[in-house]
């Protein structure tokens, strides 16, 4: 019986401090879990009433959008699951306010051999000017088509265009054959 009340304390407690975190970095929405298209519906739902009725700016509300459907569309597509769990489409979704803006953050597991080339893109599109960045963006939806995931490859390219900011990004480890994708980008008014 002791054992049961300290478990619910522990899990009242990590409550009341992810609370207080949430407000001291304001944080908007932050979610974890399987992610697919009726998630993304109700995220959108949900930043309309959190943003769209608090920002004056229609413009910064349509980039918000835009970049959160980005960002849930790259873990539904491309997350992989760790050994030993289930659910591919998994990950962890940040919206938070800043003083002059938003931040977008986002998480999930990838395949280790996966890393390379998700390295040199990312490089390779921060490295960009935007007139490169924008032209980049044309060629490839004029000259290809959609790749096997559904998509055009562009959905980083696409932020980077619509936000005139860098993405950041980190990996950390996970096991001998995942590694953990954080990205993040910033939204300026």
């Amino acid at each position: 019986m002791r054992f049961l009340k300290k478990e619910k304390l522990d899990f009242m407690d990590l409550v009341f401090k992810y609370h207080l975190s949430m407000k001291q970095h304001n944080i908007i929405i932050i979610y974890e879990g399987e992610v697919d298209e009726s998630i993304t519906s109700a995220f959108i739902s949900l930043v309309e009433k959190n943003i769209g009725e608090k920002e004056d700016d229609n413009k910064m509300v349509r980039k918000v959008y835009h970049v959160m459907v980005e960002y849930l569309q790259n873990i539904h597509k491309h997350a992989d699951s760790p050994d030993g769990e289930t659910g591919a489409s998994k990950g962890i979704f940040v919206l938070g306010r800043e003083k002059d803006g938003y931040v977008v953050l986002s998480g999930n597991a990838v395949k280790k051999e996966k890393l390379p080339d998700l390295k040199d893109s990312l490089a390779k599109f921060n490295f960009m000017r935007p007139l490169q960045i924008k032209d980049y963006y044309q060629h490839k939806i004029m000259n290809e088509g959609l790749s096997q995931k559904g998509g055009a490859g562009l959905g980083f390219v696409d932020i980077i265009r619509r936000t005139g900011s860098k993405l950041e990004y980190r990996f950390e480890n996970l096991d001998e054959n995942h590694s953990f994708f954080i990205l993040k980008t910033y939204i300026a008014k």
